[in-house]
């Protein structure tokens, strides 16, 4: 089945353009009891009829290197309730995904960046502390220098400098399989 949708897209606006500018910002919590506070100051582009298919039962047809995702169904050794312990993660399941990562994609190495718990709560405006809440515009985690950046930061002054790299993807991971 495929859907025709808008996507919004970040407007270009001056204001994140000069030098002392503004860097695109949003608060995902209520910020009216503050004098003078914007929630945000981003506006979008909305590009209309996208087509959007719906991929499942055919998850199977996708390849990283062919189509740019690849959906693979991998069952995990943690619990639920483990992804609610930053510890773990940091720990286990990163060092988990590190070495089934560098098996699957038969790759040289493997480094994983940064990790975020996303969960839908309803009641996140009112409750601090709480994950993260899923993304739902059009968004790019990182730029090119960013990724620089975040393997320099990783690997240190030990590490193969950035530009040696034969090839290098950076690639965003889903763990989905539990209750939203």
């Amino acid at each position: 089945m495929t859907i025709s949708c808008r996507i919004g897209y970040l407007t270009r606006l001056d204001l994140y353009k000069s030098e002392s500018g503004e860097k695109p910002f949003s608060i995902n919590i209520p910020v009216n009891h503050l004098p003078g506070a914007r929630q945000s100051n981003v506006e979008y582009a909305y590009v209309e009829n996208i087509r959007v298919t719906d991929i499942r039962g055919r998850e199977s047809q996708f390849f990283l290197d062919v189509n740019g995702f690849e959906v693979v169904q991998q069952a995990i050794p943690y619990a639920y309730s483990d992804f609610e312990d930053t510890s773990v993660i940091t720990r286990t399941y990163v060092k988990y995904m590190e070495k089934w990562m560098k098996e699957y994609f038969q790759a040289e190495e493997v480094l994983i960046f940064d990790h975020q718990v996303r969960r839908r709560n309803p009641v996140f405006a009112q409750r601090r502390g709480e994950s993260e809440q899923p993304i739902t515009g059009a968004h790019v985690d990182e730029s090119p220098k960013g990724h620089e950046a975040q393997y320099a930061f990783k690997v240190g002054t030990g590490g193969k400098p950035f530009a040696s790299l034969k090839r290098c993807e950076i690639i965003k991971y889903y763990t989905d399989e539990y209750p939203h």
